[in-house]
Parts: C-alpha cells; structure tokens; sequence
C-alpha cells in the first residue's frame, strides 16, 4: 500500500514541441533530481501529452508544507536549472494548491486513496487547462509572458477551486467512496481514463 500524505502541490504544464520531448524530459530529471534533495519532497508525477498536436506535458509536484515547496520554487537551484531550458521549452504555467488535494475532498466521509484523487484532479484540469490555452490565453499576449501566465493561472485556480472540483466531486462522490468495493473502484477508474481519452479525441478535432 502506497499512502501519499502530500500537504502542498504544484501543478505545472509546460508547452513541449514533439522535436524537444527527449531534450524535455532529460530536463525534467534534473529539475526532479534537485528538488528531492529539499525538505519536505515527496515526489513528482509526470503526464505526457496525448498527442503531437497538444503539446502539453504535465508535472505535479508533491511536497509535505507549503513552505517546503515555496522553498523550492524560490531556490536559486531552481532558478539555475529554469535558466538552461531553450526557448523552445521556455514558456510554462504554474498553479500551487497550498493543501494538496485534500480539500476538494473533504465533503467525503473517508479520505479517497491518492490515485482516485490524482485520477480525479486529472479529470477537472486536463479540459480546463487546454480549454484556457486555446480560447483565453491567445487574447492576453498584450499582457507579455509573465502577466499572461499569471492572469491564466488566475483564472485556472479560481475555475478548479469553486466551479469545477467541489460539482465533480459531489459527482464521483460514489465512487471515491467506494474503498471496499475493489471492482467498482477499478470499473469507475477505467471509465475516468476512458474520458480523458475521449476527450482528446475531441479536442484534437476540433482544435487541432
């Protein structure tokens, strides 16, 4: 049994060009490298883009307070490592959940296993992300870079804190619940990653 008691996480999706996968994810492993050797670490994970034509990788990073990952994300190693990404790789947006996942599911008589929440939280950000990439983010380029990362990400934690999280997990609400039935449990997980492949099925052609 793997219990994740991750308190503070940062979601991160970064624009990849399919040529820069490769030079991405060596990236990736040093920035990773670096950040497990500070307090309160717990780990990162990594979702790859579905398809070539939506470029965007995804990396959660866990750690124990927030101010173990503010440490990080302010630390001149990080600072140092962000430096050496090309620019091609350079663009990116970053959201802080100061509690983790946690809150969104504290409606739930028992705490969901990590991979339900993960599973979950997948399911809310995945469209929304991409949805705001292509139809708000195109019209805050007069922003610059750094406000038209801020403005998005502003909107993107507003919309997963109130609108989005608390209707789905009021939704999934059976189903996060359901910790002693290991068939539902594993039935209702296949059906999430089924959406989410439907859901890139979708974007890509209407979008892409």
């Amino acid at each position: 049994m793997n219990v994740n008691t991750a308190r503070t996480s940062a979601v991160i999706v970064h624009p990849v060009p399919p040529a820069y996968a490769d030079c991405y994810l060596v990236w990736q492993q040093s920035i990773t490298t670096a950040a497990a050797q500070f307090d309160g670490y717990q780990g990162t994970d990594i979702y790859p883009p579905e398809s070539d034509r939506n470029p965007n990788w995804i990396a959660v990073l866990h750690f124990q307070t927030p101010a173990d990952l503010q440490g990080w994300l302010d630390s001149p190693q990080r600072a140092e490592i962000l430096a050496q990404l090309p620019p091609e790789l350079a663009g990116y947006s970053k959201t802080v959940l100061p509690q983790g996942f946690a809150p969104w599911f504290s409606q739930l008589l028992h705490k969901p296993p990590s991979w339900k929440m993960a599973l979950t939280v997948l399911l809310a950000l995945y469209p929304t992300v991409l949805l705001l990439n292509l139809l708000i983010t195109p019209h805050l380029q007069g922003l610059g870079r750094a406000g038209a990362v801020l403005v998005g990400n502003a909107i993107g934690v507003a919309l997963m804190q109130w609108g989005i999280m608390p209707r789905l997990t009021r939704l999934l609400k059976p189903w996060l619940s359901a910790d002693s039935d290991r068939r539902f449990s594993v039935l209702g997980g296949a059906a999430i990653v089924s959406i989410l492949l439907l859901l890139a099925h979708l974007f890509q052609r209407w979008f892409f």
